[in-house]
C-alpha cells in the first residue's frame, strides 16, 4: 500500500495540571493489502472515571474488526470476482455490511468493558466522583458509562475507503489536487464540550460514516484528530492549515520526523490552545503529496493572512469607541481653553488641552498603523489570491451528550 502512517497521542496541559490520565488513544495497522487509523477520546467525566481504558479498548477493537472487514472482503473479492465485490459496497447491500461491522464494534466494545469491570470493581477513589451514577452503577446498570469514549476511525484499500465515527473530533481528507473535506457527516448533537458516546444506549444507531470507491475519489492523505486538535483553533481553516503544515513536512523530512515533530509540538498545542488531551491519526501517500507542497503553503499563507486581517479589523473596532471619546475630551478642552483666553482667566485649562491634544495623537498614529497593516495585509491576499492561491470555505462549529 502506498500510504504511510503517523500516530501521535499525548496528555493535555489540563490533566497535567490536576495529575489525571491521558484519555486519548490513537492507533494504525497495515495489512497486505489495507491500512488502518482509529482515534478515540474519552470523556472527562468524573462519572466516567475508565474512558482511558475505553479509549483503548475503542481503538484496538476498531483495528481489528476494520482489518477483519478488509480481510474478509477481500476474500469475496477472490472469490466471487471484483464486479461481485464491488457490488457488495456501491450497492445495497452496503448498508446491511456497515450494520454489521459497526454492531459488531459497538458489541465487542461493550463485552470487553462488562468483563473489565467484572474483574475490577470501582475503587473508592472512583466511586466519590460517580454520585450520579452510582446507584445504577451498583445495581449493574450502564456500566459501559463509566468507560465512555468517542471514536473516529478508517480503512483503506487499493478499491474503496471507509470512515466512521461515533461522537466529535474531526475526520479531514485531502485529494490529489490538495483540497481538504470532512466527508463524514457531522451529529448536530456534538455541540460545545458535549457529545455522542459508544456508551450511549443508541450507540449503534449513531455511527456515521463515509464509504466510497477508489474509482470514485483521489486521495493524497487523511487525517483524524480528537477533539483537543480543533479546539486549539479559531476556525476551520486554521484546523486544515495544521494539517496542510503536517503534510509539508511529510514530504520534505520523511514521515519519521513527522511524527518526532508532534511530539514535540502538540503538548505545546495543547497548552497554548485546548488544554486538553490531543490525538493526531494520519495515512499520507508522499508521493502524492509531494507535488502539492508549494499549493499547501500558499493556502497557508494565505489563510494566515486572512486571520491577520480578521484581527486587524477587530481591533480597529475597538479602538472606535476610544479614539470618539478622545477626539470629543479634546475638543471640550480646546473649547476650555478658548474661553480662559477669552477670559484673561489665569488656569490649567491650557496644559489640559496639550495633555488631551498628545493623548489623542499618539491614539491616532496607533490606529494609522493598524490601518496600515490592514491594507498591506490586503494587498498581500490579493497577491496570494491572484497566484491561484485557494482555502477552504470556513466550516460553522457544531457540536452533543458527554463531555469530552
Amino acid at each position: 500500500m502506498p500510504f504511510e502512517s503517523v500516530c501521535v497521542s499525548v496528555q493535555g496541559a489540563s490533566h497535567i495540571r490536576k495529575g489525571t490520565p491521558r484519555e486519548d488513544y490513537g492507533a494504525t495497522a497495515h495489512g497486505p493489502s489495507f491500512d488502518v487509523f482509529a482515534v478515540a477520546d474519552g470523556h472527562g467525566d468524573s462519572s466516567c472515571p475508565r474512558s482511558d481504558i475505553g479509549s483503548r479498548f475503542a481503538c484496538d477493537i476498531a483495528v481489528e474488526h476494520l482489518s477483519s472487514f478488509a480481510q474478509s472482503l477481500r476474500t469475496t473479492m477472490l472469490e466471487d470476482g471484483n464486479d461481485t465485490w464491488e457490488s457488495k459496497l456501491a450497492g445495497p447491500e452496503s448498508d446491511s455490511l456497515l450494520r454489521q461491522l459497526v454492531t459488531s464494534i459497538v458489541g465487542h466494545w461493550n463485552e470487553k468493558v462488562s468483563d473489565h469491570f467484572a474483574a475490577n470493581p470501582l475503587t473508592q477513589t472512583e466511586r466519590m466522583g460517580c454520585e450520579r451514577y452510582l446507584e445504577r452503577y451498583d445495581a449493574g446498570e450502564r456500566i459501559e458509562h463509566i468507560y465512555g469514549t468517542t471514536l473516529i476511525a478508517g480503512l483503506f484499500t487499493d478499491s474503496y475507503l471507509l470512515l466512521v465515527q461515533q461522537g466529535d473530533g474531526r475526520c479531514v481528507l485531502f485529494d490529489t489536487e490538495g483540497n481538504a473535506t470532512q466527508p463524514i457527516p457531522w451529529d448536530d448533537r456534538c455541540v460545545a464540550n458535549v457529545c455522542t458516546s459508544l456508551c450511549d444506549t443508541d450507540a449503534i444507531q449513531s455511527f456515521r460514516h463515509y464509504l466510497a470507491l477508489r474509482r470514485d475519489v483521489s486521495v493524497s492523505a487523511c487525517f483524524a484528530g480528537s477533539d483537543g486538535v480543533e479546539d486549539s483553533f479559531f476556525s476551520m481553516d486554521q484546523l486544515h492549515s495544521f494539517y496542510r503544515e503536517l503534510l509539508c513536512r511529510a514530504a520534505k523530512d520523511g514521515m519519521t520526523a513527522l511524527g518526532e515533530h508532534l511530539e514535540a509540538f502538540l503538548p505545546d498545542l495543547s497548552a497554548r490552545g485546548s488544554q486538553d488531551d490531543i490525538t493526531v491519526c494520519g495515512l499520507i501517500d508522499p508521493e502524492l503529496v509531494a507535488p502539492l507542497v508549494p499549493a499547501f503553503e500558499r493556502q497557508n499563507e494565505l489563510v494566515a493572512a486572512q486571520s491577520q486581517r480578521n484581527r486587524l479589523v477587530d481591533r480597529l473596532q475597538s479602538m472606535a469607541g476610544k479614539l470618539d471619546y478622545l477626539r470629543g475630551r479634546y475638543e471640550k478642552a480646546r473649547a476650555r481653553a478658548e474661553a480662559s483666553l477669552l477670559l484673561q482667566i489665569d488656569d490649567t485649562a491650557l496644559q489640559d488641552l496639550e495633555a488631551a491634544e498628545q493623548e489623542l495623537r499618539a491614539y491616532e498614529e496607533q490606529h494609522a498603523a493598524f490601518e496600515q497593516a490592514l491594507a498591506e495585509t490586503d494587498d498581500l491576499i490579493r497577491a496570494l489570491t491572484a497566484s491561484d492561491g485557494t482555502v477552504d470555505e470556513p466550516h460553522e462549529e457544531q457540536g452533543d451528550s458527554h463531555a469530552s
